[in-house]
């Protein structure tokens, strides 16, 4: 319905592909369900602007929405775990608080977030991305995760300062070995402790549990 303000349904199990909707939209939530297909056109054109938009945690696929940027009062905008490819526009609207798009397909560059003042958290983690515009948004802000991206040129992410810094970019995972060795030679165990052991050191000592001896049996005559 055109005089439709706010629809909100989430944690359900809605399914099939998102309508299109009025022009009075303001408040979208439909996280936590099982809608496929793309992010229509008509959802992020409302007048007056859409101000919260969530659509996480569905089977969303397509390009991510080029049509945000011209929300400049949108808020919130949610999109993570999806399947949404392309790239994020250069022209992000600066009012947003909270942005959300991890776990998704996005590949290209991550844009500058330098002017957005009133970011709060910020989610970009798992998708392919390659490089950083930019700095990362002002210190204000509470929440930022880049990583993992494991196509990120941590060579383009020097400049990144405060909560967006390169380490956090560029986080990698510890490895852990691909085989795991199914004998274990007598020489590589010591049988005696050290002759110092740090103060700091906490070590439990459990007794060892032995196996009850097997029965015994007496013939009678």
């Amino acid at each position: 319905s055109d005089q439709l303000v706010s629809f909100i349904f989430t944690n359900n199990s809605l399914s099939g592909t998102i309508p299109a909707w009025g022009q009075n939209m303001q408040n979208l939530n439909l996280d936590f369900n099982q809608l496929n297909g793309t992010i229509p056109v008509l959802t992020l054109n409302a007048s007056p602007p859409m101000r919260d938009l969530r659509l996480g945690h569905n089977s969303l696929t397509g390009d991510f929405p080029s049509q945000i940027s011209a929300f400049t009062s949108l808020d919130i905008f949610t999109a993570s775990f999806n399947q949404l490819t392309g790239t994020l526009p250069s022209n992000l609207p600066t009012s947003l608080t909270l942005f959300y798009v991890n776990h998704n397909r996005l590949v290209g560059s991550i844009p500058s977030f330098t002017s957005f003042y009133n970011l709060r958290a910020l989610n970009l983690g798992d998708n392919r991305f390659g490089c950083v515009e930019t700095n990362g948004p002002p210190n204000a802000i509470v929440l930022c995760s880049f990583a993992p991206n494991p196509l990120l040129n941590c060579s383009c992410v020097a400049n990144i300062t405060g909560p967006c810094a390169a380490t956090n970019l560029c986080a990698v995972p510890p490895s852990t070995p691909s085989t795991i060795p199914s004998t274990i030679s007598p020489s590589t165990i010591s049988p005696t402790l050290p002759p110092t052991i740090p103060p700091s050191l906490s070590i439990t000592v459990s007794p060892v549990q032995r196996a009850a001896p097997p029965p015994t049996t007496r013939n009678f005559p």
